[in-house]
């Protein structure tokens, strides 16, 4: 008898149940401040709302094969929501604080079966100290809400210079010089627009379709916003951009 393929397999399992056991006992996160601790907020978005922003990820992408960036991937769970019910044909993950990153393989790993054939990967490390994304990487997600200005524009600065990068999902930021990306998103980018909850709060995410909308002339303005923004302040904007690869092993 052939043997049950891996996705088929943890289909059995309940990839809900696991987000909802991240959301009901989160990890403990360190204060705020110290090292490596996160600067954003800690906690994740409900199975649903997953859901409602990997489905129109889905139909916005083309072609398939979908590989998958969470910058700031915390305990993990868009990971495991892409691999087991949205097919994706590798996810990655980067997350500042290195205990949770550490935990969240853990947990993981053992949800999954040994023999499970999709890559996955979760790197704990500052992306402020990349100046480059892998270059097979096809959609990048991050929950913004809670993240430094200074963040926000070196992860927009990377997806821009980005040659394989179709898709963006951001968590919507309304605060201070953050206005400035998302203005610019919302005007130039044409994007979904996606209503999911935080605990008990709501947020917006957009999902912007890069393939289709970035011409030649927006790349260069939204490059020089998120310079102004202090984009590539810790590694220094004159560095040659292939300097500090983001990399994973599989």
């Amino acid at each position: 008898m052939a043997a049950t393929p891996p996705r088929r397999e943890l289909r059995k399992k309940n990839w809900k149940q696991f987000i909802r056991n991240k959301i009901n006992n989160p990890a403990p996160y360190p204060p705020p401040g110290l090292l490596g601790s996160p600067s954003g907020l800690a906690g994740n978005l409900t199975s649903k709302s997953l859901e409602k922003i990997f489905s129109t990820i889905c139909s916005l992408h083309s072609p398939l094969p979908l590989s998958f960036l969470d910058i700031g991937s915390g305990e993990g769970c868009p990971i495991v929501a892409g691999l087991l019910e949205f097919g994706f044909s590798s996810c990655y993950g980067v997350e500042i604080c290195k205990e949770v990153a550490e935990d969240s393989v853990r947990s993981i790993a053992s949800f999954l079966p040994p023999d499970f054939g999709v890559p996955w990967e979760i790197k704990a490390g500052d992306i402020e100290m990349y100046t480059i994304l892998p270059p097979h990487v096809t959609v990048v997600y991050s929950f913004w809400t809670g993240m430094p200005c200074a963040t926000m524009a070196h992860i927009l600065h990377l997806v821009v210079r980005s040659p394989s990068v179709q898709l963006l999902a951001v968590s919507v930021v309304r605060r201070g010089d953050a206005n400035f990306l998302i203005g610019f998103l919302k005007r130039h980018c044409n994007p979904r627009s996606i209503s999911v909850k935080y605990g008990k709060s709501s947020h917006t995410f957009l999902i912007c379709d890069f393939h289709k909308v970035m011409t030649a002339g927006l790349k260069v303005s939204l490059v020089d916003l998120c310079l102004s923004l202090g984009s590539f302040s810790k590694v220094g904007a004159s560095l040659p951009f292939s300097s500090y690869p983001l990399e994973f092993s599989k």
